[in-house]
């Protein structure tokens, strides 16, 4: 989980945008019981579910906020004592991490070329 928030837009806490990320490592990890779709279908799962997607939203607000008032986040916030304020309404972006992928391999453009994959590309739920 992350924040996204631009340093242009930081007079403001609700310029905020959730992030779930996930990282693969290596081409194996792209497929089987945790797949890149295994992954996409829990993010659409998750954020669809408004209840459990707006409790996750208000955790990751206090956590940040705890931290940032610990001093324990380094960012330029300006003269700004802006808190993060995390809309359900907006979506999340979902932002996949792929790291010792051989590019040579044909695996990765295979998944991505998937309609299934190319369908979340287009989630009304989050941006991928």
């Amino acid at each position: 989980m992350a924040i996204r928030w631009l340093a242009a837009q930081r007079k403001n806490g609700s310029n905020c945008k959730a992030a779930l990320i996930e990282m693969k490592y290596g081409d194996s990890a792209l497929t089987g019981s945790a797949s890149l779709l295994k992954h996409l279908k829990d993010m659409e799962k998750l954020v669809s579910n408004q209840d459990s997607y707006a409790r996750l939203l208000e955790t990751m607000e206090s956590q940040f906020n705890q931290l940032d008032e610990l001093g324990l986040l380094k960012f330029n916030k300006g003269t700004s004592n802006a808190k993060v304020k995390l809309n359900a309404d907006e979506k999340p972006e979902v932002i996949f991490i792929v790291a010792n992928h051989n590019p040579r391999s044909p695996k990765l453009k295979t998944i991505l070329s998937d309609p299934e994959i190319d369908k979340y590309a287009q989630s009304e739920l989050f941006d991928l």
